[in-house]
C-alpha cells in the first residue's frame, strides 16, 4: 500500500473538504475491497487443494514460505539501515 500511495500521491486525501472526505473513503474501501478479493481467493485455492498435498510437499512449503519471509525481512532490515 505504501509502494501505491507513494505511486499516486496523497494529493487529495484528508479532512479538508467533502471531496477530500470523499476521495479518504473510496481508498479505505478500495482497500478493504482488495484485502477481501485476496482472502476470497487463498480460502478459495486452500478449499481446493485440501487433502490433494501430501505431508512432504506442506513442509517444504512451509520451509520455503519461511526461508522467503526471513529473506525478505531480512533485505528491508538491511534497506533501512543502509539508507
Amino acid at each position: 500500500f505504501v509502494g501505491s500511495f507513494s505511486a499516486i500521491g496523497f494529493l487529495g486525501l484528508g479532512h479538508d473538504s467533502p471531496q477530500h472526505r470523499v476521495n479518504s473513503i473510496l481508498v479505505a474501501l478500495s482497500v478493504f475491497a482488495g484485502a477481501m478479493a485476496w482472502w476470497v481467493f487463498v480460502t478459495t485455492l486452500a478449499t481446493r487443494f485440501r487433502g490433494r498435498l501430501s505431508d512432504r510437499l506442506l513442509r517444504l512449503l512451509n520451509h520455503g514460505t519461511a526461508v522467503a519471509l526471513g529473506l525478505f525481512g531480512t533485505g528491508a532490515v538491511a534497506a533501512a539501515l543502509f539508507e
